[in-house]
Order: structure tokens, then C-alpha cells, then sequence
């Protein structure tokens, strides 16, 4: 044969969430292979078995049902965990072992607290060590296949877009003719916007009935950068850029819930911040500004103030990197984006989500939307307080880094969903805890 070609683990083409930057590789055989499901079931076997094992000569008596309801617990846990692990870790710019881990502590977590909500007992010292040994084995056979099984991509060479190439999971090559050799590649990576020829056409058509994943240029470079790049769109394309029609309306019952929990704890925290503005400054404790919002709508955003209030003060509507204008206790409040506390407000009005892209000031964004094509798109979904574009790239104001804060918003339209919301979240985690991007 002119190719040998090695069936790839999956056929399914790739979509654009499934290539990711850099860091532990799952692939789908591991989540799906029946030997974890075995290992999974077997370590409910044994947690069972050392729950009712016989101590002093007599088999205790169980009651209530615990090992039966910590068997089923740490089983469906386990299944949400290896659900969870296996979207997460192919998400773009979730590059860390501790993503893995996060994702599984937060299946465990959510399965704890829904036994806690049914009113089941179960034994939380066998629950906690199926997670602790489940953790360990993952992060341990994710480890190994970074280490020694990197996937490799193939690159068709007719291509007018440039390749995102920069991918520490994973292996690229560029194919100098159709009779190169790809054995062993899981996928071909091609340009459809231009003419392929014969030969390209006919390698990629036995590459898909191998089962090889053929993956466009422009899937693969949104993918592992987690942007829509503007220069590969047209209008036509960003006119169907909506999210999906469910999962806004369940986004929005959550976003009340959560803003109704946190309100009393929130409430105290921006209590001891307005002491410490009032000492520190003076002046109001709260600033408002009109932002632009959902599909356009005008509404005014309240946070703590942050900056000198005095009228000699007075600048530009964004803060600058070094601004002089933000107050010793303000650049506290922004490095902890504390600021944005009383925004939970917002929330409960219906203005604002606690995941979506940023509203910016109205001066402000006229001025994008005057220089920068399809700006007004990133209205079509509530803003909120955290976002992909702020987790990835912080605070921006010039209008070069706003083009590429709009490719990572129209991304997280594009690609809307619960797990993608739950990545901001771990991601803002780490913002706050490290100040990234504030100014």
C-alpha cells in the first residue's frame, strides 16, 4: 500500500472543543474501555466488603441501609467523575493535572451533598477514600499518557490559514506529499476554503473510512486557542453564533439560586469593604456606571468604588495599567475582585449571570463596536462577572487586545455550556487567589 493507516480510537470527527492546549491527555478509551468500569465497580466491591467485614468473629448487623446507599453513591459518583474528567480535560486551555482533580472532587462533592439532600446515610469515611484512590489512579494514567502515548496530528499542506501549532499534548507534522507516510496519526488536519487536488482528496477519504479524524484548520486553531479567530469569519458566520436555546433558561434559574444563597455572606463582605473605603478615602462606597447589555439593552452596573472620587480626578471610563486614579484600599478590592461584589445584585435584577462576558462602560463599547466589526454579538447572551476572556487574558482596554477578548467571548458563545461555566469558575478561583490581569 502507498499509506499504511492505523485506525484511530475513535471515528468520530473532531469538534472544536476537542483539542486542547497543552496538559494531561484522557483519551476516550480510558473512560470508556470496560476494564476502568471494572476497576470503578471493583473498588465499590471493596469498600462494601471492608464496611461489613467480621470484627471480633461476628459480621456486624447493617442497618439503614448504609452499605448499600455508599455502594450506590460512590458508584454514581464515580460515573459523573469519569463523565466529568473526560470533557473537561479535552476543553481548550484547561492545561493542569489539577483541572482533572477538580473535576472529579467536584462529581464526588455534588453526589455527597444530593445523598445529604435525600436523607441517606452512608459511611464518609469509605465514600472519601473511593475518591482519594480514584484521584490518585487518574492523575497517575493521565501522567503516563502524556509521558508516553502523545496523540500525532498530520497537516495537509494546502492551506491558507496558519496552524495553531503551539500544543504540548500533542504531536504535529506536516505531510510533504499524499504518499507520505501516516501510520500511527490519529488525525489529518486540512484546509476545505481551498482546492486539494486529487490525490489530498482521495487520502482523506481512505483516512475517514479508516476512521482517522479529519479536522479543519480553522476547528483546530478555535480548539487549542479557545478563540474564534474574527479574520476567519464572515457576517453570515456570526449571525448563527447563538447559544443553545435550553441551557440559557437553566443558566438563569441557577444564577438566582446561587445569587439567593451567597447574599447573606456577600452582604458581610461588602459591609467590612464599605468601612474600610470610608477610612481609607472617604466619599460614596458605591460607584455605578451605565454598561451595555443584554441584546443591547442599557443598564447601570454597581460595584465598589475602587478610585479617588474628587472631581480633579476625573479621566478616562476604563482603568489603565498604573492608574493613578485607584485608591491604596481599591487596588486591594480589584486585585480580589471584590469590587465586583455588589454586582450580585445585577444578578438578581436580571441584568447580569455570574458567567458571561464583561459588560464594558457605554462610552466604551460604542467605541469598539465603531472599530471593530461584529462587536455587537457578544450582547446575544447575559454579561456577567466572570468570563472566558477575563479568566484568560484580565482586564483589557486597547483596542488590539479587545479584538482578542471578542474571539474568546464569541468562543464561550459558540461553545456555551455547563462544563464550559464550570471551568470559568475553577479559572476565577485561581484569578482571585492570584490577582491575574487586574489593574
Amino acid at each position: 500500500m502507498r499509506h499504511k493507516i492505523q485506525p484511530a480510537m475513535t471515528a468520530a470527527p473532531l469538534m472544536p472543543a476537542q483539542v486542547r492546549q497543552s496538559g494531561p491527555r484522557l483519551p476516550g478509551f480510558m473512560t470508556a474501555h470496560p476494564v476502568i468500569t471494572s476497576w470503578a465497580l471493583a473498588l465499590v466491591s471493596i469498600q462494601a466488603a471492608a464496611m461489613t467485614a467480621p470484627s471480633g468473629g461476628q459480621w456486624p448487623l447493617v442497618r439503614d441501609h448504609v452499605v448499600t446507599n455508599t455502594a450506590t453513591a460512590s458508584f454514581a459518583a464515580l460515573v459523573l467523575a469519569l463523565y466529568l474528567a473526560r470533557k473537561m480535560m479535552v476543553m481548550p486551555l484547561v492545561h493542569a493535572l489539577g483541572y482533572l482533580v477538580l473535576s472529579i472532587v467536584s462529581a464526588f462533592w455534588f453526589v455527597w451533598w444530593g445523598v445529604k439532600i435525600a436523607g441517606w446515610t452512608i459511611a464518609n469515611t469509605q465514600y472519601f477514600t473511593v475518591l482519594f484512590l480514584f484521584a490518585s489512579a487518574m492523575t497517575a494514567m493521565s501522567l503516563a499518557m502524556r509521558r508516553y502515548a502523545m496523540p500525532v496530528y498530520a497537516v495537509v499542506p494546502c492551506s491558507a490559514k496558519p496552524l495553531n501549532s503551539h500544543l504540548k499534548a500533542a504531536q504535529i507534522r506536516t505531510l510533504a506529499s499524499p504518499a507520505d507516510e501516516i501510520e500511527g496519526c490519529q488525525g489529518l488536519i486540512v484546509d476545505f476554503s481551498v482546492p486539494l487536488g486529487g490525490e489530498w482528496e482521495r487520502l482523506l477519504s481512505e483516512s475517514a473510512m479508516r476512521g482517522l479524524q479529519i479536522i479543519d484548520v480553522r476547528q483546530f486553531n478555535e480548539a487549542a486557542s479557545g478563540r474564534a479567530n474574527i479574520a476567519d469569519h464572515g457576517g453570515h458566520d456570526f449571525l448563527g453564533v447563538l447559544p443553545a436555546l435550553v441551557y440559557p433558561q437553566v443558566k438563569r434559574a441557577l444564577d438566582v439560586i446561587a445569587a439567593l444563597l451567597l447574599l447573606p455572606p456577600v452582604c458581610m463582605i461588602i459591609g467590612a469593604c464599605a468601612v474600610l473605603i470610608r477610612l481609607d478615602s472617604g466619599g460614596p462606597v458605591f460607584f455605578r456606571q451605565e454598561r451595555m447589555g443584554y441584546r443591547g439593552r442599557v443598564f447601570r452596573v454597581w460595584k465598589l468604588r475602587t478610585m479617588d472620587h474628587r472631581p480633579a480626578a476625573a479621566g478616562p471610563s476604563y482603568t489603565q495599567a498604573g492608574d493613578v486614579r485607584v485608591t491604596s484600599v481599591g487596588r486591594i478590592l480589584r486585585q480580589y475582585r471584590l469590587d465586583e461584589l455588589p454586582q450580585i445584585f445585577n444578578i438578581l435584577n436580571g441584568d447580569m449571570s455570574w458567567i458571561g462576558p464583561r459588560p464594558e462602560a457605554l462610552s466604551l463599547s460604542e467605541w469598539y463596536a465603531r472599530e471593530i466589526p461584529f462587536y455587537v454579538y457578544r450582547h446575544v447572551v447575559r454579561p456577567g462577572i466572570s468570563g472566558w476572556a477575563q479568566v484568560n487574558q484580565g482586564n483589557v482596554a486597547e483596542v488590539d487586545a479587545a479584538r482578542r477578548k471578542l474571539e474568546y467571548d464569541f468562543y464561550y458563545i459558540k461553545n456555551v455550556s455547563i462544563l464550559l461555566d464550570l471551568i470559568i469558575v475553577i479559572k476565577t478561583i485561581r484569578t482571585v487567589l492570584t490577582g491575574f490581569g487586574s489593574r
